[in-house]
């Protein structure tokens, strides 16, 4: 045992406890629980790499679900953008050319085609401005033909009037069943005139004779 001299106390200096270093204890799991961990990793180690994989499923699924409307948002957004650069690049509608209407104004059909600024004949929905112009009561068919780049063929069949039914103080042009068509603006005045509830219908009959 080596002695330490009066000399070397002298030059001992004296040391706070308080700052000297504190062991850490060793963080993790008991002995017990590891081994018991690592033999259910040995044994289901598929069954826990599926539940793992389902959470993570799951709580990618619950932030979509929470950010809904800003995905929503921004697709809708590069959606417009694309439709824009569409009529940009030279394919918006610019020119429409309307045949067959005669009882059919064309600001109706225009209206039926329902064209925005940024509508191209790539975006353009024929089926449904088709069902729109359809719905016109003086239209019997339709057809939209797409003219690229930036063109619409409208073509129109429209219900022939076939008497003008007065009842009240309104007059208006019937097919050959009796249907109002459009209101009689004095265009048909070769057409038959009949007046009151139920005219139309035996003005139509005798005209099929």
């Amino acid at each position: 045992m080596q002695q330490v001299g009066a000399k070397g106390f002298a030059d001992a200096q004296l040391v706070d406890p308080r700052q000297l270093p504190v062991p850490v204890p060793l963080v993790g799991l008991p002995r017990r629980a590891r081994l018991s961990f690592g033999r259910a990793w040995i044994l289901h180690r598929k069954l826990m790499l599926r539940a793992a994989a389902a959470g993570i499923v799951a709580l990618t699924a619950v932030g979509l679900y929470e950010g809904r409307d800003q995905v929503t948002a921004g697709a809708m957004a590069v959606y417009s953008m694309a439709q824009g650069e569409f009529a940009r690049a030279g394919f918006g509608i610019s020119s429409i050319n309307i045949t067959g209407q005669t009882l059919t104004s064309e600001a109706a059909i225009l209206k039926a085609l329902d064209i925005g600024p940024t509508t191209s004949t790539l975006n353009f929905d024929a089926d449904a401005a088709l069902g729109r112009i359809e719905a016109i009561p003086s239209v019997k068919s339709a057809n939209i033909r797409k003219v690229y780049p930036a063109g619409l063929a409208v073509s129109v069949v429209e219900r022939e009037p076939m008497a003008r039914w007065r009842i009240g103080d309104k007059t208006w042009l019937v097919d050959d069943n009796g249907s109002p068509i459009i209101a009689d603006d004095g265009s048909f005045r070769s057409l038959p005139l009949v007046v009151g509830e139920g005219a139309a219908d035996d003005a139509t009959k005798t005209s099929r004779r």
